[in-house]
């Protein structure tokens, strides 16, 4: 856990068996970030309430890496993996199209790549 300013934190953590994900956390706020999920923000909690503004999916998730990769189009896919939360959704939502001779997944590459963090410094500001 790194202490960044006025009590806010920064903390890895891995979901599940092996899903990685950064915590953030000030006094008020907490939010979730699975970084092996396209950067979909999980929670975004309001601390002094307890209370998750994002929607969760009423059945059990499945870890992007662990079991057998799902059969189907990039729509089946992608909803084998959603958990609720925040997507983001780039370059394009909806229907796979193609566009100038490449196909787009569902909702775009963005949601399903793995992100990284490049640095969590406050020197970086």
């Amino acid at each position: 856990m790194i202490t960044v300013t006025h009590g806010s934190t920064v903390q890895h953590l891995t979901l599940g068996r092996a899903c990685k994900a950064v915590c953030l956390e000030s006094p008020y706020l907490k939010a979730t970030v699975l970084l092996d999920q396209g950067g979909d923000s999980l929670e975004l909690i309001h601390k002094p309430t307890a209370i998750d503004v994002l929607w969760k999916v009423p059945y059990p998730v499945r870890e992007p890496g662990i079991g057998p990769t799902p059969a189907g189009d990039s729509c089946a896919q992608w909803m084998h993996y959603y958990r609720g939360g925040w997507q983001t959704i780039f370059p394009n939502y909806g229907p796979a199209v193609s566009f100038r001779g490449s196909i787009l997944d569902f909702h775009g590459e963005a949601a399903r790549c793995p992100w990284t963090i490049d640095s969590e410094s406050t020197a970086d500001r």
